[in-house]
């Protein structure tokens, strides 16, 4: 049996977790480090992201890499998000930058994001920023996309402002820091948009107005 070259990370909590050398590729930063390294077997320090988010980010890369030559959905997901991420690097009118949303996520991936958001707290954002820190753009892609999608989920949602707020702050981790009074103040001030405004319906009077312009208009 084959064995798989390990490369020892050293997290930020001071635990080592071991990469396969595969893994360590895909990441920008890491590649630089082993080419450094020379073969030495060294360790590499991860100071900012810890042993839990690097295993999650590690889950996700071996799945990638797992699927990617053997399943069209994955392998096109991916590069239709690669595509979108460098048609809004490049300067262009603003009506050019619109590429077409990527085609539908991956059952696979979808599944494995639900699972790191549900362990709550910053779970999905560390794996956000510890991809970002290791320079993993298929991670960052993948968790910003599905980000975005909870996000605009919610907006759409129409609910009342309240409450969409405070779903936002749970989503990206973000403390009402207000003080009760304060706070308390900026919802009166803003009272007009806190709440969905129902839909009235004309009175008799205002639809007899109407008719009657729109009898004037026609004479």
């Amino acid at each position: 049996m084959e064995t798989i070259p390990l490369q020892p990370l050293d997290a930020e909590n001071e635990e080592t977790i071991e990469w396969p050398i595969e893994w360590c590729k895909e990441s920008a930063t890491l590649k630089n480090l082993l080419e450094d390294l020379e073969g030495t077997g060294g360790t590499i320090p991860v100071p900012e992201v810890t042993s839990t988010t690097l295993a999650h980010i590690g889950e996700l890369v071996s799945e990638y890499l797992s699927r990617r030559t053997t399943e069209s959905l994955t392998a096109t997901y991916f590069e239709a998000l690669h595509t979108r991420w460098q048609e809004r690097q490049q300067p262009k009118p603003a009506d050019l930058l619109g590429v077409g949303a990527p085609p539908a996520r991956p059952e696979w991936l979808r599944t494995m994001l639900l699972s790191i958001e549900k362990e709550g707290g910053m779970a999905l954002f560390d794996v956000l920023l510890g991809a970002n820190y290791l320079d993993i753009p298929l991670v960052v892609l993948a968790v910003a996309h599905f980000l975005a999608d909870k996000t605009a989920e919610i907006i759409e949602r129409g609910d009342e402002l309240e409450k969409t707020l405070t779903e936002l702050r749970e989503i990206f981790q973000v403390e009402n820091d207000f003080e009760p009074e304060e706070y308390e103040k900026i919802k009166k001030e803003l009272s007009w948009c806190m709440a969905t405004q129902p839909t009235s319906t004309p009175t008799a009077s205002a639809t007899t107005a109407d008719d009657n312009s729109n009898q004037m208009e026609c004479d």
